[in-house]
């Protein structure tokens, strides 16, 4: 079937609690943009109790707007940053005897990513460096075949994501956050986009045009109006609705 996954541990303990039983896939922060330490001990607990798989959420170290400014780091910076947040990820996965299962990268680093593939190839290669074999969560596109090509030379696996609260731009890249309708906060949007990404393999554009884009997973923000509600109605609609194994 194709999973859920959620951004958690970014201060919403809460939300995150009420969240986290009905996802399968945990995105979560690794102290730059959000969290710190003992937050992610929690979140890995938590994610644990309910048998859901944990991934790290790295992203610019930059608190003031939660990792969503562009950061343009050096070579250096870029690989302290994402080094350090993983390695705090995996030595709380080992005293809390969980596993890291993958790697999303957040906000501004995920849509730079996106958008740069010389940064794609930069983030790619220090992810390789450091955890091998682990697969990193991607926007799926209408064509993700550069990405995968660079993905394959390092020997990395890809797995793709749709977003079912945010609007796509007619590039199939996400509507910035700060345009109006960017956000999706009705429900019954979310999960019909939910049912387009599922069922038939694409998602209306804002100048009204369809992508066709292939999914493993859906994500929800649970930062997002409404997030509790999405998350409940979108895990009943998943799992009677999605059948066989995606990541």
């Amino acid at each position: 079937m194709v999973k859920l996954n959620c951004d958690l541990g970014e201060g919403l303990d809460a939300l995150d609690a009420q969240v986290m039983p009905f996802l399968q896939m945990a995105n979560i922060a690794c102290g730059a943009h959000a969290g710190d330490p003992q937050r992610l001990k929690k979140s890995l607990e938590l994610a644990k109790a309910h048998a859901v798989t944990c991934g790290a959420h790295p992203g610019y170290p930059d608190r003031d707007t939660m990792g969503r400014r562009s950061l343009a780091l050096s070579e250096s910076a870029l690989t302290d940053t994402l080094l350090s947040q993983l390695t705090l990820f995996q030595n709380l996965c080992h005293e809390t005897a969980t596993t890291m299962a993958y790697i999303k990268p957040h906000g501004a680093l995920y849509n730079d990513m996106m958008c740069d593939l010389h940064l794609f190839a930069r983030v790619m290669n220090i992810l390789a460096s450091h955890c091998p074999g682990i697969p990193v969560l991607i926007q799926a596109m209408p064509s993700n075949q550069e990405h995968l090509h660079i993905a394959a030379q390092l020997g990395q696996t890809l797995w793709f994501e749709g977003f079912a609260d945010r609007a796509y731009s007619p590039s199939g890249r996400l509507e910035a956050r700060s345009k109006p309708g960017a956000v999706h906060t009705d429900i019954g949007i979310i999960v019909k986009q939910a049912r387009e990404l599922t069922e038939n393999g694409r998602v209306r554009a804002t100048n009204g045009n369809w992508l066709q884009i292939e999914v493993d997973t859906l994500c929800v923000h649970s930062d997002t109006q409404n997030a509790l509600t999405a998350v409940k109605q979108l895990h009943h609609y998943l799992d009677t609705h999605s059948e066989g194994p995606r990541v």
